[in-house]
């Protein structure tokens, strides 16, 4: 019975958060109220879930606000007067205006659908704001900074685990509901329940025991049991992890090779950990931790350099994406710690988190941001392809099929990236692309090989599907021994590279097999006439008992091996009209 009971004090606690951050519970509401009018109306990222994104923006915001001025207010309560706090807080209130007005746009205009640049902005301004949760109310005041940031972080740690528990109950209360009584309860009302819990009741439980800025935490010290995580598990893991870094970069400079990519990750994931860890350290007792703050820092920077060589090589070869500016970003950061570590001593530490807090809203904000970085350096890459193998004249793009199949697989590879991950207005060279690969550059882009034996063909798309004489219309992917579509007598599925359907009248059934293997031969066939294929070259029409069908086929990807072609996935639209 204790967590229960537990869990109905932390219940009553939370009105305590709406006493002491009553803006910030309001919005998180809110933000909840939509999000679940979006899910009860299966509208996606419509209006309703935008709002939602922007209420919990309000939520972040306003929550800092308040944590900024009761660190102000405090620090500075000698020398303001009741007219000065009143002043204060109306400034802060108002600077906040162009932030919501800011990030309004960005949710609703920079990008409609909310996503490319519009949706990293998002997540990095939410990231900045939930980061400096644990830093904004101690900058006037920061000699226990420490200790604070701990608490805090138990709080968070707590609620999650209330939440989740909370969550899971409800999983299982409406999943033993549903199958016990047959009651057919759409899930849509359970995911909104989960709504509640893990974004207003949520903050509730993180918010009702924060610690106020009043509290001193110089007396504090850490538990046992994070003393000994630390100084018994921790520490001897991560000189463990760091000699075996440094083996292996002794065998890269004897052997004279080039670093495996994967070492960056190692590196780099290994010394942000060892950076929270030191900055844990400082509070454990004995002379373990101590002795780690100094000589750990001093150990990470030869591995923190042989890291950024490492990115250095890739970025020269294949310039900036996303993932490797976060990757130099964070790389960053762990130097810039590493050094503080070295050269600042007896220091709260908040240095740390200030700049990792910064580093986050540099990222996702401004022409330096991950986004716009990774745009000019991919552009000017295609730029520079295009350029070396004369396919750009005058700014236009010429097609060209006389070029080498490695330059043919980078083209290909820049340009499916630029397009999955950036809006045509930043792609330079393709803003009046006609969607038409081959047309625009000469080559098909249909073959994507990983080696010889595979195969992925996408089927021009640039028709409208005539969906004359059919009246029912259905888009499915293929997969070996899984059942496509099953509804009204009709089953389609797949089996041994083949499509079934099969149609049951009067306690009989008939079935079609459509072979892939002859549909993988023909799109070989086009291929090799350097034809562009469209959706009518490889459509398959066909009658069985009173039911006329169609199949356009989408994409398929097969392997071909000395004449054996497996079949690995097919995308298709299903068209049929039942005549009887």
């Amino acid at each position: 019975m204790k967590p229960f009971y537990h869990l109905k004090e932390k219940f009553l606690s939370s009105r305590k958060a709406i006493e002491r951050f009553p803006l910030p519970m309001i919005f998180s509401i809110i933000s909840t109220v939509f999000f679940i009018l979006s899910i009860q109306r299966n509208e996606g990222i419509k209006n309703n879930a935008k709002l939602g994104f922007f209420f919990l923006f309000a939520t972040a915001l306003y929550l800092n606000i308040k944590l900024f001025l009761e660190g102000i207010i405090f620090s500075k309560k000698d020398k303001f007067s009741f007219k000065n706090v009143r002043l204060l807080k109306a400034s802060s209130y108002l600077l906040s205006l162009p932030a919501i007005f800011g990030m309004y746009l960005n949710i609703f205009y920079l990008n409609k659908e909310f996503r490319y640049n519009s949706l990293y902005i998002y997540i990095g301004c939410m990231a900045f704001l939930i980061i400096s949760i644990f830093f904004i109310s101690k900058l006037n005041y920061f000699e226990d900074f420490i200790p604070y940031v701990l608490n805090v972080n138990f709080q968070l740690v707590a609620s999650i685990i209330y939440s989740m528990t909370i969550g899971i109950g409800l999983l299982i209360f409406f999943v033993s509901l549903n199958k016990l009584f047959d009651l057919n309860m759409d899930y849509k009302h359970l995911l909104s329940l989960e709504l509640i819990v893990f974004i207003p009741l949520n903050l509730g439980f993180f918010l009702s025991d924060f610690p106020i800025i009043q509290k001193s935490f110089n007396d504090y010290e850490v538990s046992k049991e994070i003393n000994i995580l630390v100084n018994n598990i921790f520490i001897p893991l991560i000189y463990l992890y760091t000699l075996i870094l440094y083996a292996y970069f002794f065998k890269i400079v004897f052997t004279m090779t080039l670093p495996k990519g994967i070492i960056i990750n190692l590196v780099l994931w290994f010394s942000i950990f060892t950076t929270f860890v030191i900055f844990i350290s400082a509070k454990t007792r004995g002379k373990i931790g101590q002795s780690f703050k100094k000589i750990q820092p001093v150990l990470s920077l030869p591995l923190i350099l042989f890291m950024f060589y490492s990115i250095y090589l890739r970025i020269n070869q294949y310039g900036f994406t996303i993932n490797r500016y976060l990757v130099v970003a964070l790389g960053f950061f762990s130097l810039l710690s590493m050094l503080y570590y070295i050269f600042v001593k007896n220091s709260s530490n908040m240095t740390i988190i200030v700049l990792f807090s910064i580093i986050v809203l540099i990222s996702s904000i401004g022409p330096v941001s991950a986004y716009n970085i990774s745009a000019i350096s991919q552009n000017k890459r295609l730029k520079n392809l295009l350029t070396k193998n004369q396919m750009l004249v005058g700014g236009k793009i010429v097609a060209n099929n006389n070029i080498s199949d490695d330059d043919k697989k980078e083209i290909i590879s820049i340009v499916n990236y630029l397009n999955d991950y950036f809006e045509p207005k930043d792609i330079d060279l393709l803003r009046n692309y006609d969607s038409n690969f081959e047309r625009t550059f000469g080559f098909n882009e249909n073959i994507e090989a990983y080696d010889n034996s595979y195969e992925v063909a996408k089927i021009s798309d640039d028709e409208a599907i005539d969906t004359t004489g059919y009246d029912s219309f259905i888009a499915k992917e293929f997969y070996n021994g899984e059942i496509i579509y099953d509804d009204n007598n009709i089953k389609i599925y797949g089996e041994n590279n083949s499509i079934i359907i099969t149609k049951k009248t009067k306690g009989s059934e008939v079935s079609k097999e459509i072979y892939l293997n002859d549909i993988a031969k023909k799109y070989l066939a086009l291929k090799k006439d350097n034809s562009i294929i469209n959706q009518n070259d490889l459509a398959y029409k066909g009658s069985i008992d009173g039911l006329n069908y169609k199949i356009i086929f989408k994409e398929l990807s097969f392997t071909k091996e000395d004449n054996k072609i497996e079949i690995l996935n097919v995308s298709f639209y299903f068209l049929m009209e039942r005549v009887n």
